[in-house]
């Protein structure tokens, strides 16, 4: 039986402001805030990302400017006040830096924005941008990928490092887990030294950074601003108020509550967007001499209740929303937990009966009967032993290991789970158990998280091919869209009712609303640099679907509304 600990709960309530993600925009009131946005070179530009966030507030809304260079911020998204206004646009910065606008009663404020050519591109460019940017092989790229994880890829290209130097620091970087950031290092318990590959990202990075050249003289590229249907959406952000914050998955429950969780320390945090109350729970667990790494999957039951994959602290935990209280289930030594054990993603079936998760440590698949207790184990590779650090972000002809990034469930109460490492979505039957591997179609294209729709059809991102995978459940097919940017890395891919695919990832600023049917693909520009998209969500009951991100690396929550 699963021993049931009550979660020790640390209440903080914010107040951020009044705004429903399920508010439709109403565009026959008063414009509160429109104005011009034009530089010297371009006259009126389009696809300028304006944002307007109270003076003292922790809500900001950003909308983009049209053909025209128009801005206008719908009615009812900002009431009367002072608005410290930043514009986003690769190659330009505002004229003047300290623009506050003044937004009044029934009224327009028009509020025109001026722009000069940047004098530091190099500080606009998303990882994505220096991937495309920096000289070097694919290779070399591949494994430099792999550090957006933690920070942006500028650390190391405006360093001075030498040759010897990088060995030490990629050696140092290896020994922190994935939610270690500059503010935030979180040590691994288990340490590893050098690697036949660390020479070669170190001479690669050695030979692109500042220590053989006083400035970086290779040509910087820059993804093109939004036009079109690109520049009709509002983006409107909410400010966690812990700027230590990672906010990896965010969701909204049937009540209108947006719950994310947090990956830098086991906190887990609920918004109400109506009434602007934020209220977060810390776990005061510990397990055998961890820093307190943070939770990572969440998924609702059919009673709308949050199930956290409690990743490091071994087991999961289901939040009582009646009670405020969570009951976390660990997993036991009979049923093969051990130090290693780290438990990051789940999946529940229809039934609430089961919950499947994942064990990265020992790579094994767990299924827990809710009502009992019990733990069955399965075990997807038994001929592999993980080394507790597997793949290395390269996308070479061999598989690289295999690392599970992914659970969901379909109808039957089967589970799916995405191999990144190897190249594989798997089953596992829940009647005989029996596990099935269905490699990709492109090999080694590190499929990550699975999303499963109602006709049981698995959506994933691949995140080293830069596409967005399908399987049907039914038929075993796959099918595969590459996303048109490059070096994109889709961290998740979710459909919504419409029948639009939306995905997010960790290189770049832009998220894709892709139509499977005609092929075609939107891209919306986000305000802030480095946002680092990890968990992806969908809020059905607008329309159309509004899209709900977490930004992993700036402490807040993203909601993306479509005009068109």
């Amino acid at each position: 039986m699963c021993k049931k600990t009550a979660l020790i709960g640390v209440l903080f309530v914010i107040i951020l402001g009044q705004v429903d993600c399920g508010r439709q925009i109403n565009r026959e009131a008063v414009v509160p805030l429109t104005g011009i946005v034009t530089s010297q070179k371009e006259g009126a530009m389009e696809g300028v990302l304006v944002t307007a966030q109270r003076v003292g507030g922790s809500i900001a809304v950003t909308v983009d400017s049209d053909k025209q260079g128009r801005y206008t911020f719908p009615a009812s998204r900002l009431t009367p006040g002072d608005y410290q206004l930043t514009i986003r646009a690769v190659g330009y910065e505002a004229d003047n830096p300290n623009m506050i606008a003044t937004v009044a009663d029934s009224k327009t404020t028009e509020f025109d924005i001026r722009l000069d050519k940047t004098s530091n591109l190099a500080a606009q460019l998303s990882d994505a941008e220096w991937l495309d940017s920096v000289p070097g092989t694919e290779q070399q790229k591949d494994i430099f990928f792999n550090c957006v994880h933690c920070h942006s890829l500028s650390l190391a290209l405006e360093s001075n490092h030498n040759e010897a130097e990088f060995r030490s620091v990629i050696v140092r970087m290896r020994n922190y887990l994935t939610p270690a950031t500059l503010t935030v290092p979180i040590p691994k318990l288990h340490r590893s030294g050098s690697r036949p590959l660390d020479v070669v990202l170190a001479k690669f990075l050695s030979s692109v950074d500042l220590s053989t050249r006083s400035k970086l003289d290779y040509k910087l590229k820059t993804f093109p601003r939004p036009t079109g249907n690109d520049t009709k959406v509002v983006i409107t952000e909410y400010t966690i108020p812990y700027p230590d914050w990672q906010p990896h998955d965010a969701a909204l429950d049937s009540d209108g509550m947006v719950y994310f969780t947090d990956f830098s320390s086991p906190r887990f945090g609920q918004l109400d967007p109506r009434t602007g109350k934020v209220t977060v729970w810390e776990d005061l667990n510990k397990k055998w001499g961890y820093r307190q790494q943070g939770f990572q999957c969440m998924q609702f039951d059919s009673k709308g209740n949050p199930w956290i994959a409690r990743h490091s602290e071994n087991g999961i935990a289901e939040f009582d929303r009646k009670t405020g209280k969570f009951i976390n289930y660990s997993v036991p030594p009979s049923a093969g937990g051990n130090a290693h054990t780290t438990t990051d993603f789940l999946a529940i079936t229809h039934d609430d009966q089961y919950v499947w998760f994942k064990d990265s440590g020992n790579l094994l698949m767990y299924r827990l009967d809710v009502a009992t207790g019990k733990f069955n184990r399965y075990v997807p590779y038994p001929n592999y032993h993980p080394p507790y650090s597997v793949g290395n972000g390269l996308k070479g002809p061999k598989p690289l290991g295999h690392n599970i990034y992914g659970v969901s469930v379909d109808s039957k109460g089967n589970c799916y789970f995405a191999d990144m490492a190897g190249g594989n979505i798997g089953k596992v039957d829940a009647q005989t158990g029996k596990i099935t591997l269905f490699p990709t179609p492109t090999p080694n294209s590190g499929p990550r998280r699975t999303h499963m729709d109602p006709k049981d059809r698995l959506w994933f991102a691949e995140y080293w091919a830069g596409k967005i995978g399908m399987f049907d459940t039914k038929t075993n097919q796959f099918h595969e869209w590459t996303i048109p940017l490059p070096w994109y890395g889709p961290y998740d891919a979710v459909l919504d009712k419409d029948g639009y695919v939306w995905t997010g990832g960790m290189p770049s600023d832009f998220v894709f609303h892709f139509n499977p049917k005609t092929g075609v693909w939107d891209k919306y520009l986000l305000p802030r640099l480095g946002v680092n998209i990890r968990r992806v969500s969908v809020i059905n009951s607008t329309t159309p679907p509004t899209f709900l991100i977490g930004e992993n690396h700036q402490a807040r929550i993203a909601k993306i509304e479509l005009l068109n």
